[in-house]
C-alpha cells in the first residue's frame, strides 16, 4: 500500500471523527443555551415577584386592584411598583412594569384548582376565578404580544420547574402569555 494512501484514509477517519464530535458538541451547546434563556427568563419572573413582595412588606397592601369589577379586578396595577400610586409606606421604585425584552407584565390572583389557562381568561375571566372555597394564589403573569409567544421557551422553562407537566398544571403555566406562581393567598371570598 502507498504510503500517501494511508494518510488520505487517516485524515477522512479523523474528519469523520471531528465532525461527528461537533454534532454533538452543538447540540450540547443548543441545550445549554435553551435552558439559560429559559432560567433568565424565569429570573426575571422571580425578580418581579420579589419586587411585588417588598411592595406588601413596605406598604401592607396585598393588591392594589386593576379595576373595581370584572375581569380586571384581581389584576394588580404594575405600575405602582414603578410610581408611587399615594400609598402609606412606598418606597420605590421597585421594577419596571416591563421586562427587558419588552413584554408587559402584571401580577394577578388565579385560582390553581381551574383549569387554566384558556382564552377565556385573556377577555374577561369572572371575579369567579377565585370563588369562595377555591385555593388561590398570587401570579406573576409576562405577556410578550400578539402572536409572540414562544413555545420553545415555555416548555423550556416548564421542564426546569415543573419537570414538563404541561402549561396547565403546576407553578409554570403558559397560553398567550408566560405565568408563574409566587405564593398562595387567603381567598378574599372566604
Amino acid at each position: 500500500m502507498k504510503k500517501g494512501a494511508m494518510f488520505g484514509l487517516d485524515a477522512r477517519i479523523a474528519l469523520a471523527i471531528f465532525g461527528a464530535l461537533s454534532v454533538i458538541s452543538g447540540a450540547a451547546l443548543y441545550s445549554a443555551i435553551k435552558q439559560s434563556r429559559a432560567i433568565a427568563y424565569l429570573t426575571e419572573m422571580q425578580e418581579f415577584a420579589k419586587a411585588w413582595e417588598q411592595f406588601y412588606l413596605d406598604t401592607g397592601v396585598e393588591f392594589l386592584h386593576h379595576a373595581t369589577s370584572g375581569g380586571n379586578y384581581y389584576v394588580f396595577k404594575a405600575g405602582a411598583l414603578e410610581n408611587n400610586p399615594g400609598v402609606d409606606g412606598w418606597k420605590g421604585p421597585y421594577a419596571s412594569s416591563e421586562n427587558s425584552q419588552g413584554h408587559f407584565r402584571h401580577i394577578m390572583m388565579l385560582s390553581p384548582d381551574v383549569t387554566w389557562p384558556d382564552s377565556s381568561l385573556l377577555d374577561g375571566w369572572s371575579d369567579g376565578i377565585c370563588t369562595s372555597g377555591r385555593t388561590c394564589a398570587i401570579w406573576t403573569r409576562t405577556f410578550p404580544g400578539a402572536g409572540e409567544l414562544d413555545e420553545s421557551l415555555a416548555t423550556a422553562i416548564d421542564e426546569y420547574v415543573d419537570e414538563g407537566d404541561g402549561k396547565s398544571a403546576g407553578s409554570f403555566r403558559w397560553d398567550d402569555g408566560y405565568s408563574y406562581k409566587i405564593t398562595g393567598t387567603k381567598n378574599p371570598h372566604d
